[in-house]
């Protein structure tokens, strides 16, 4: 049961690691503004995903996995304003309130076999204003990342070697992920959509030194944003966990599975039975 349970996060061929929209299709232009900043190309953490493999491939292992990530919200240089705390999101995620979080759920749906858990810090300043952040997202990220280093051991947040001790000799040297929540909601072209993707040249080199040398590297990564809503931001309540809970399985490897492609008529998918 333990092998089959773990096998789910092996769904490997995948193409894009996007948040679907609530209602209607994405944007105009929505794809090609992916394309052009190389959004989705690199889907999942490569350390996390051969780890999951071995897990599978050796019948011996039935080690619980644990997966600790950062979560950093970054302000725009023009957000005026913020309506949720790092506490807020540290509970959202990672806490045991009633109406569950990521971390139960993950917990839930592996039978106890899949422990995520975390840390959150912010807002950090932003120097990018929106605008400025949906054209170039992946600098948005590196910036948030370098502002919250004083603040994160990010070896802390490198452990998929076979011992499962984060930073301590057999880990890639990169941290297994990062969430960066932006300010505001999904709202088409003029705000951050979210999605998981990589770094690819913004990588950012920590100040913290990785056991094999050198130091710690932030590539893979997710944004999500503070609000619900599409267009119009609901200010009194939360971003739902769900997606969060969405992106995080991008980083593990999971694909989508709703349906991306509206010119084969209505077909939605998996739709509202996917995560």
């Amino acid at each position: 049961m333990n092998r089959i349970i773990i096998s789910i996060f092996l769904i490997v061929n995948i193409i894009y690691g996007i948040n679907p929209p609530q209602n209607g299709n994405f944007p105009d232009g929505f794809w090609e503004k992916m394309r052009q900043q190389d959004i989705g190309l690199n889907y999942g953490d490569p350390g996390w995903v051969n780890k999951i493999s071995k897990q599978v491939n050796d019948p011996s292992r039935d080690t619980q996995l644990e997966f600790n990530i950062p979560v950093l919200l970054g302000k725009y240089a023009d957000a005026s304003n913020t309506y949720f705390s790092a506490s807020d999101y540290q509970n959202m995620l990672f806490g045991t309130n009633p109406t569950g979080s990521m971390k139960t759920y993950y917990n839930e749906i592996s039978y106890g076999n899949f422990q995520v858990d975390g840390s959150t810090g912010g807002w950090y300043q932003s120097s990018l204003t929106m605008s400025q952040a949906v054209e170039n997202t992946k600098q948005y990220v590196a910036e948030i990342a370098a502002l919250a280093d004083p603040d994160f051991d990010y070896g802390q947040y490198d452990n998929d070697g076979p011992d499962n001790i984060p930073n301590s000799g057999d880990d890639d040297g990169f941290t297994d992920g990062i969430v960066v929540i932006f300010p505001g909601c999904m709202s088409g072209n003029d705000n951050i959509w979210p999605h998981q993707s990589s770094l690819s040249s913004y990588e950012y080199v920590t100040n913290d030194v990785s056991a094999n040398g050198g130091n710690i590297t932030v590539s893979t990564y997710m944004v999500c944003p503070e609000l619900p809503g599409s267009g119009s931001c609901v200010t009194s309540e939360i971003c739902p966990m769900g997606v969060y809970a969405h992106e995080f399985g991008h980083v593990l490897g999971l694909p989508d599975l709703y349906d991306r492609d509206a010119s084969d008529g209505d077909s939605e998918g998996l739709g509202e039975w996917c995560l």
